[in-house]
């Protein structure tokens, strides 16, 4: 659910349609960082469908790339060791094996990884 479309959507959206994580990004970081033990990982991960093509309305869903920059992440005290990494091939497979419809034309995924300094 940390979607960069849910969290910073990059057009108008209706506001029943995103997260709101109720603290500032910092804030949010500072949390997750203090949660996790000295070289505890993070790691946003994200399954999404194809972006709606230009001329149709934003789709926040279909957005999932990381919500937090890398500097934002590196400020909370985290050393990033991937950032907004395609994973659709890995994906896909999973997704074959659960036999999932459509997977290679329905489904993206990327995911950043961060870990505690």
């Amino acid at each position: 659910m940390l979607k960069r479309g849910y969290i910073h959507p990059e057009q108008e959206v209706d506001p029943n349609k995103l997260v709101h994580l109720g603290v500032e990004d910092a804030a949010f970081l500072q949390a997750v960082q203090e949660a996790l033990r000295p070289g505890g990982l993070f790691l946003i991960y994200n399954i999404c469908p194809p972006p709606n093509a230009p001329g149709k309305p934003y789709v926040p869903w279909a957005d999932g790339r990381s919500p937090f920059s890398k500097a934002a992440l590196e400020a909370a005290g985290f050393e990033v060791l991937a950032f907004d990494v395609d994973d659709n091939g890995p994906m896909r497979r999973m997704g074959k094996l659960l036999d999932w419809p459509d997977v290679d034309r329905d489904f993206f995924a990327e995911y950043t990884l961060a870990r505690k300094r």
